[in-house]
Parts: structure tokens; C-alpha cells; sequence
């Protein structure tokens, strides 16, 4: 597999998330249609970028709380 899929409490937090990674530059896809609206399909990239995205994924979960 060349992605990941993490998963969110909702769908709302995952929509959140992703407008969030994409104000950050980030294009990942959403996958309602296979039924797992609180879920992002995040390509795997080289070990930097996947770095990036999870300090990213990071902050939008710390700005959550």
C-alpha cells in the first residue's frame, strides 16, 4: 500500500482536517464513498513529507481540545 488512513472521532472533525491540511498546502482525499466518512486517504511520500503531515495532522488535533 502507498497510503495511510487515519481515522477521526467524526466525519466533521475529518472534513475540518482536511480543509485545515489544505490551508497548509496538503491534498489528501476523503473517502466517503467506501463508506468511512471520518477517514482520510493520505499518500505515503518520502520520510520528510510524511513527517510534515503528521506535525500538521498534530496541530489541528492540539487546536481540537
Amino acid at each position: 500500500t502507498n497510503f495511510v488512513l487515519p481515522r477521526f472521532k467524526n466525519q466533521s472533525q475529518a472534513e475540518l482536517c482536511d480543509k485545515y491540511l489544505q490551508s497548509k498546502g496538503f491534498i489528501v482525499r476523503r473517502v466517503d464513498g467506501y463508506n468511512l466518512p471520518e477517514a482520510l486517504r493520505i499518500t505515503v511520500g518520502d520520510q520528510r513529507t510524511c513527517e510534515k503531515i503528521v506535525n500538521v495532522i498534530e496541530e489541528f488535533l492540539a487546536g481540537q481540545k
